[in-house]
């Protein structure tokens, strides 16, 4: 389709949308809502749940599900581990414990329509205790058409147009529905019976017609078994391409047998073009114009998800970092298309740990009903909502959004600490942080029982700062190398958000022949607690962090920041003060916020003889993300906290290893920092890096740049300088390993380092003994660049590059 078809075909389409949206705008009805209905309003976001844990859900989460939303579905597998033989068990009783925390909560059974998830007692066993013709199977071998394997058991799926697991099926779902409390029956799949796979090998090409009858059969049975009092949701509304049959609607043929629908695909998938956006708005107008509920599932990102194990991989802390970063666009759209009943699914899939289950500010924002109809900026892709307390924009075609709230930011603000009220304070409390650098010795040491030393790494505490009065420890676990020959250099290992003090972590280090020490600066141990996703709390912890300098408002040694400064430094004593150890060698790693940390020690801390910041770093007060908006109007970080503040006394090397794609801490940010610092420094921006602390510590780079450093007294590879000449630019390095390849990587793109879109070629370079000249032709409309060389795989960069205009 061109974008001239694609214009004529959606600029009626829009037209028609507003006149259809003005007469819901004021989220008025005539008649009163269903007396089943979840209770609905304008006042907030209306955010609907649906995920599952494999284990019975914690207090914790109960409580987090229940205050955020009165509308929730439990997963599949819910509770399939605490109870394997008969999970419903487990997902009655966590429904009854939701609605018992909020009585207003409507909580939907899961069942789906195509596909017998082995994990309940009634498809545990579908096939050898059902008739063969109950399952669907290959018209030419016989064999059953699975849907796939979990490990070694089969995932079978319903023969829909056998009538008798038609019956089967709505009323077994009925009576689990009834028997385990659920105020009614969420229906997965109901068109994917009609995937053309499924046609052409089981059902029959001709069979998509009697397929949708079937499914609208077991939609007339369930609601009998169920009874009327009970919800019936399914999945789903869907579109492909802005593309749908004119007079159905896609599945919205389906609505009139149910309660409503969801629009799982709402900006992802096959639905991610500005033409899916629009037509699903439409579909959601329809649906509410017959008093239906939609369930609008979002994505925090439209290319990556729970489909993707690879991005997965990252741990919960970094996901909902991520997530939290990524609201403003998926929630604009919605609040674009929002009509009563309409609501909001969040997070990057199904399971608990997957961002659903998150306090986003943007959830506790007065909204407001609208104000009148979207509108449309003349024939662009740029829409606008005004609510009573926010103004919404969106621009599909760029995928840029805001939401103005109009009640006052009182998220982000920051109140000014006791200590700091006026300017004058500012010297004497940044004089209080650099006098933690006198914590020069060694903390008292206590063994940590109930742990076992691994590979000859110890688990210890180490006494931290004084606490509201109260004494603190520090958990650890601290390893020397297994063979010594005379002093060993050392390294602290400082981790980030999520984490705590990793064994692994030390154990690299140990192999590269450097002691290490690995501290948990947030008062936890290296143990879960009860949720599986956070790390026990010791009985002599320190404080934890507040989100981004969110203590800013207690006093200066009653704060976060100070205390992992402070454990930092003291480490940094204890490991320099052992016997094994040679003092004038020990360095300092931190990955994400232990990034930050570094960056602030090696400011304070001028001992230590080389310095790794993974990612973390100064200079946010600005980013365009979530560190930026908490931290543009915190004085006291830009005064006392900020690394920038003290990175002139920063002498040692260091390497500043990140990424592009980093979300987190953009590379302007970061190349703010060491410009300021006079010490020599590396920077080493590798492809595909992933945010995480595996993804930290598992490359060469930071290895190999302290072996250089406790060896020679510097960086492997710095860059000498760049000069600009009229073809172009002309960039220098010094290098002690043979470069075998030079990249250039730029952009064209403006904003967030990590959202932009970034290309690599090939650069020519000379090397003549360690003098490496790479002379560059930088593509037209280029914002931002930097040079990447390799020596095996191990990349060196110059300074990131770029105007000051961008």
């Amino acid at each position: 389709m061109t974008d001239k078809t694609t214009l004529q075909k959606f600029g009626s389409l829009v037209a028609w949308l507003s006149v259809i949206l003005g007469s819901f705008a004021s989220g008025s009805r005539a008649e009163d809502d269903p007396a089943h209905y979840p209770k609905w309003s304008w006042d907030s976001v209306p955010v609907y749940l649906h995920f599952g844990s494999q284990t019975q859900l914690t207090d914790e989460q109960v409580a987090t599900a229940a205050r955020l939303s009165n509308f929730i579905c439990l997963e599949k597998a819910h509770g399939r581990l605490t109870d394997r033989d008969h999970p419903e068990r487990i997902m009655g009783l966590d429904a009854r414990r939701l609605k018992q925390a909020n009585p207003d909560a409507k909580v939907l059974m899961y069942w789906n329509t195509l596909i017998a998830w082995p994990f309940t007692l009634y498809n545990q066993r579908f096939a050898e205790t059902h008739p063969r013709d109950w399952t669907l199977r290959d018209q030419v071998t016989g064999e059953p058409l699975l849907k796939s394997m979990l490990g070694d058991m089969p995932v079978y799926q319903y023969n829909l147009l056998n009538p008798e697991v038609r019956s089967w099926w709505a009323s077994t779902a009925g009576a689990s529905v009834k028997e385990f409390g659920f105020d009614g029956l969420y229906m997965d799949a109901i068109s994917q019976s009609r995937r053309p796979v499924l046609l052409n090998k089981g059902w029959g090409r001709d069979k998509g017609e009697e397929l949708d009858e079937a499914a609208i059969d077991m939609m007339k049975q369930v609601r009998a078994a169920m009874g009327p009092e009970r919800l019936l949701v399914f999945n789903g509304l869907r579109t492909r391409n802005g593309t749908v049959d004119e007079e159905t609607m896609g599945d919205a043929k389906f609505l009139p047998y149910a309660d409503g629908a969801k629009i799982e695909h709402f900006d992802q998938f096959a639905s991610s073009s500005k033409e899916d956006i629009v037509m699903y708005w439409r579909m959601a107008t329809k649906a509410a114009e017959e008093g239906k509920i939609v369930l609008y599932k979002a994505w925090p990102d439209h290319e990556a998800n729970f489909t993707n194990p690879e991005f997965m991989k990252q741990n919960a802390a970094e996901l909902e970092a991520i997530a939290r970063n990524k609201i403003t666009f998926p929630l604009a759209c919605y609040l674009i298309g929002a009509q009563r009943h309409s609501y909001f699914c969040y997070g990057w899939g199904y399971n608990a740990e997957d961002g659903q289950l998150v306090d986003y500010p943007e959830y506790r924002r007065q909204l407001g009903p609208p104000k009148g109809a979207a509108s449309r900026d003349g024939k662009t892709w740029v829409f606008a909502r005004e609510f009573e307390h926010a103004s919404v924009r969106v621009d599909l075609e760029s995928r840029l959004a805001k939401i103005t709230w109009n009640t006052g930011d009182t998220e982000n603000a920051v109140q000014p600490t006791p200590d700091a009220d006026n300017d004058s304070n500012w010297p004497d409390l940044r004089k209080r942080v650099v006098e933690l650098g006198e914590l020069a010795a060694a903390p008292k040491l206590h063994i940590a029982e109930g742990y076992s030393e691994r590979d000859n790494i110890k688990p210890i505490y180490f006494d931290g700062l004084p606490w509201q009065g109260k004494p603190t420890r520090v958990f650890a676990w601290l390893g020397l190398p297994q063979s010594i020959d005379g002093n060993v250099p050392g390294v602290v290992l400082v981790h980030g958000g999520g984490g705590t003090a990793f064994i692994d972590w030390v154990k690299k280090w140990n192999e590269r022949g450097f002691a290490a020490i690995s501290i948990a600066v947030e008062g936890q141990i290296d143990r879960r607690d009860a949720t599986g996703n956070g790390w026990q709390r010791h009985d002599w912890a320190g404080p934890a962090r507040d989100g981004i300098y969110g203590d800013s408002d207690k006093p200066l040694t009653d704060q976060w920041m100070y205390h992992a400064v402070a454990d930092t430094i003291l480490a940094n004593s204890l490991l320099r003060s052992l016997p094994q150890v040679d003092a004038k060698k020990v360095g300092l790693m931190g990955i994400s916020w232990g990034g930050v940390i570094t960056s602030t020690v090696i400011g304070i801390d001028d001992r230590f003889a080389f310095a790794i910041p993974t990612y973390g770093c100064g200079g946010l007060f600005d980013a365009q993300n979530q560190y930026g908006r908490a931290l543009r109007d915190n004085a006291l970080y830009r005064e006392v906290w900020d690394p920038l503040v003290r990175m002139d006394n920063v002498k040692m090397p260091v390497l500043w290893l990140s990424w592009t794609g980093d979300l987190h801490f953009p590379l302007d940010a970061q190349s703010r920092c060491y410009t300021a610092a006079p010490g020599q420094h590396q920077v080493a921006l590798l492809p595909d890096m992933r945010h995480g602390h595996a993804p930290g510590w598992n490359p060469q780079d930071s290895y190999a740049f302290a072996e250089s450093v406790v060896q020679t007294g510097s960086p492997w590879c710095t860059q000498l300088g760049v000069k600009h000449e009229s073809d172009g630019p002309r960039i220098s390095f010094t290098s002690t390993k043979p470069i075998d390849k030079a990249m250039l990587i730029t952009t064209t793109d403006t904003g967030h380092t990590g959202l932009r879109s970034w290309t690599e070629t090939p650069a020519e370079f000379k090397q003549n003994q360690t003098r490496v000249i790479v002379n560059l032709s930088l593509p037209p409309d280029t914002t931002a660049w930097f040079i990447s060389l390799y020596s095996g795989d191990l990349v060196a960069s110059s300074d990131f590059q770029q105007p000051e205009t961008n």
